[in-house]
């Protein structure tokens, strides 16, 4: 489903040089126009995972991990959205009302069902990033997933995200 996907986004307006520099409002119009057609090819999916997973994932890796695009494309370009940006956001901007109550608006990826509900998200985030100091996209810094915790049994968690992957103690010995 993901590379289908992906084959039915026009990444172009973003990647040819030819055109010149993207305007953040550039993107974001190119952006929301991504999101829907990606939707109406995969209508199972909701506007947040679809931002997420097919346009957000892939642009961050393309754009700034890959240092391609267009001039000031990287300083456009959405954090992934999740559970663990939300928990960062919480702790790092817990007394800032005016933040969480956009960036924060839904607890799950999927009750984003519409692109003016991912817009508020991100406008909250853009004021993370304004007080932060960073690009929109860096604003992933705050990102909690990260937070691994081993426990006495072998078994490695995930606090923030609530998974659990267990490792066998014989995995864990030298042989």
């Amino acid at each position: 489903m993901l590379y289908s996907a992906l084959r039915h986004v026009d990444f172009n307006p973003l990647f040819d040089k030819s055109l010149g520099s993207i305007s953040a409002s550039n993107f974001n119009s190119w952006h929301e126009g991504a999101v829907i057609d990606l939707l109406s090819f995969q209508p199972r999916l909701t506007v947040g995972w679809g931002a997420k997973i097919i346009i957000n994932v892939y642009l961050k890796t393309r754009c700034y991990i890959g240092a391609q695009g267009r001039h000031h494309l990287r300083e456009a370009i959405h954090p992934p959205i999740d559970a663990g940006l939300w928990l960062g956001l919480r702790r790092r901007f817990g007394d800032r009302v005016d933040i969480l109550v956009r960036s924060n608006c839904v607890e799950r990826i999927k009750d984003i069902v519409d692109y003016g509900c991912y817009e508020r998200i991100i406008d909250g985030c853009k004021a993370a990033a304004k007080e932060l100091g960073c690009y929109l996209i860096e604003v992933e810094q705050l990102w909690a997933g990260t937070e691994f915790v081993e426990n006495p049994r072998g078994s490695i968690q995930v606090s923030s995200a609530r998974l659990r992957m267990s490792t066998s103690p014989r995995q864990n010995r030298s042989s």
